[in-house]
């Protein structure tokens, strides 16, 4: 019997924002400057107002969506943030996102500068957001998930990016199960609680980049003329302290 090819996501509707590699490198600005400049310190930058925050391309969009920032360490989750609701502006988001989810995912160990030569990061730009009929209407590979539920008048919700199932082999009945832990519930999956669970399914535009590939990049860019935009920016005066801020949200991964 032939093998049925794996189901594949569908293309990103015409006003949905698509993932670039460029906004994966700009994730890697920020981190390194956040690190760098939060070296023994409590997260704090002290520093002049362009290095604190890396301006981001301008051929990035500022439309605004929903996303998540993940970070492998030697190919190994290592942190995952961002959010499912409330569209934010994107480049405000990548600049949030990039540091919190390297440096504020409590199932994971902050990142630290010397991490970096071993980290990748992918970007996922989260659209067609459905409300899904049962908790297993869904399709592994093309979908991620989003559930709510309440047992005892505790209230759980969790995430799966579309990419999550697919990567761990798992089936429809074991990624719910696993979301269903990740939420934080720990007494038995029945049927009757899978009835109770309302869930929403999404897609994701997704893009990744290796530490190498962004240095390559870097490089790349390093005799391009300075911008006069920039080049103005670059000497306005002042030092100031500010604080990387993280957004809401949880790890999907």
């Amino acid at each position: 019997r032939r093998r049925r090819a794996a189901p594949r996501p569908l293309a990103p509707p015409a006003m949905a924002l698509t993932a670039t590699r460029d906004m994966c490198y700009y994730c890697f600005d920020v981190v390194d400057t956040h690190l760098v400049a939060a070296r023994g310190s409590d997260g704090t930058v002290a520093t002049t107002p362009h290095h604190a925050v890396p301006h981001p391309p301008e051929h990035i969009p500022d439309g605004h969506c929903c996303l998540f920032v993940t970070w492998k360490r030697h190919g190994r989750l290592a942190g995952c943030k961002g959010i499912t609701g409330g569209r934010r502006s994107l480049r405000e988001l990548l600049r949030d996102f990039a540091v919190d989810s390297a440096t504020n995912d409590d199932r994971f160990r902050q990142l630290h500068h010397d991490d970096l030569p071993h980290l990748d990061v992918s970007l996922s730009l989260l659209h067609s957001f459905e409300r899904a009929t049962h908790v297993h209407d869904w399709r592994v590979g093309v979908h991620g998930i989003k559930i709510d539920f309440a047992v005892g008048g505790t209230h759980y919700n969790a995430t799966f990016l579309p990419m999550v199932a697919e990567q761990e082999r798992w089936n429809q009945r074991v990624t719910v199960e696993r979301l269903i832990h990740k939420a934080g519930y720990r007494g038995r999956v029945t049927s009757s609680l899978l009835s109770r669970i309302s869930t929403e399914r999404y897609q994701a535009s997704i893009s990744d980049a290796t530490y190498a590939e962004w240095q390559a990049w870097r490089a790349s860019r390093a005799a391009a003329p300075v911008a006069p935009a920039f080049a103005a920016h670059h000497k306005s005066g002042g030092r100031r302290r500010i604080r990387l801020r993280g957004g809401g949200g949880g790890g999907g991964g």
